[in-house]
């Protein structure tokens, strides 16, 4: 999952951009947006702040989110684009002009810097704006566009802002993004989901609190990314999603059996599902009657992971929902079940008033491999961070 500036500046154009923040924000990347102020006027930055799951920030000096400095900003950029960009900033560009925060972040990345021109094709035309295009290419600036065509005032010409599918072609090229698809189009998934139950008697039985949706999310997400799910999900608060195949487990055992059968022929394992591990070590075969006192006596189920034997090639990744030393834990996890990926989350919030977690509709994640940690995130919704497990098992996962 990578991490994205873009830059607004006032061209009439920048209603598209709209377009590219939420696009990347719905793959799980994480999006920043910063304005010039005279497209600030042209747009609310509270817009582009819904859409990009980040405060929009316009004003270098202002209090509204002391944690957004275009210092900070820039150093965690992966990748900038200014999208659109006028004539006026091209110009400050290229003469190091930095009186705004959009110029100001430009001028203090090391990233990758795209550039997406929007202007009147006879602004484009003239040879300073081209000679300022020509100076900032010999510095590695990249450009896209403009295109010829019919611009805002009703004039044709060169300087309409590129479409949106190119911009993302290219940013997607410069991120090396689109190697997730090639790598994972018609690969094979197994992806394991929801929860197990234990039965106690023909009423009761002992589960948990997973609902399923990431089980869900990472599944349309594999989709998108052109796999071949095969989904195997316990007890369920979704929808089912748009699997090749599917199949419903109840107990560990089940679970074991099912995943046995289908691990044997996929190319990836996914285990999002939280099966129980104990089970009654002596069902009731009538329903126990109320009482005072009872006393239940559980074994344990056998872990899913460790039974299974891996083939040669097979990229098994499993999930470590823990409330205490989570990293620890999931490395030790990562090791003991000879993983090739782990996707620690907290198990609850140790926020006050922040519900996150098992059981809710936002998390927040750390995926480790055998080298260490690769991401880390805030607390996201599922979706997103769904969409950020599949680009890094792409980025990670050899076939």
């Amino acid at each position: 999952m990578a991490k994205i500036v873009f830059g607004v500046s006032s061209s009439i154009s920048l209603y598209r951009t709209l377009d590219l923040v939420s696009c990347y924000r719905k793959q799980g990347h994480q999006v920043r947006v910063v304005m010039t102020p005279k497209a600030a006027q042209m747009i609310a930055p509270k817009v582009f702040s819904s859409l990009a799951g980040s405060p929009a920030a316009v004003d270098m000096f202002g209090d509204t989110d002391p944690g957004i400095s275009h210092i900070e900003t820039a150093r965690q950029a992966d990748l900038m684009a200014v999208v659109p960009a006028t004539a006026n900033i091209i110009a400050k560009l290229a003469y190091g002009i930095a009186d705004d925060l959009v110029t100001t972040t430009a001028l203090a990345v090391n990233c990758p810097l795209l550039i997406a021109p929007a202007m009147n094709p006879a602004m484009w035309s003239k040879e300073i704006t081209r000679n300022n295009v020509h100076n900032l290419i010999k510095r590695g600036v990249s450009f896209i566009g403009p295109v010829s065509g019919e611009v805002a005032c009703g004039d044709q010409g060169a300087g309409r802002l590129a479409e949106g599918t190119a911009i993302i072609r290219k940013i997607n090229n410069m991120l090396g993004i689109d190697t997730v698809r090639q790598k994972l189009s018609g690969v094979k998934v197994v992806l394991t989901a929801g929860a197990g139950s234990e039965p106690i008697d023909p009423v009761r039985v002992l589960s948990n609190r997973s609902s399923g949706q990431m089980g869900f999310h990472l599944c349309t997400a594999l989709k998108n990314a052109g796999a071949r799910v095969t989904y195997i999900s316990g007890n369920i608060e979704t929808a089912m999603p748009p699997a090749d195949n599917y199949m419903q487990f109840t107990t560990t055992a089940d679970l074991l059996s099912k995943v046995k059968r289908a691990a044997a022929e996929c190319d990836i394992l996914i285990m999002a599902a939280a099966p129980v591990d104990f089970r009654i070590k002596q069902y009731a075969q009538r329903k126990i009657k109320k009482g005072k006192k009872l006393i239940l006596e559980f074994t344990a189920n056998p872990d899913v992971l460790t039974s299974l034997e891996k083939k040669p090639g097979q990229f098994f990744i499993g999930f470590a929902a823990e409330s205490d030393n989570l990293e620890k834990n999931a490395v030790r996890k990562l090791r003991q079940k000879k993983l090739d990926m782990i996707i620690a989350n907290p198990v609850i919030s140790q926020t006050p008033g922040q519900a996150y977690g098992i059981g809710e509709k936002y998390c927040k994640i750390y995926i480790i491999n055998k080298e260490g940690p690769v991401l880390t995130t805030d607390v996201i919704n599922k979706a997103d961070a769904a969409a950020g497990i599949v680009q890094t098992i792409g980025k990670y996962y050899e076939n």
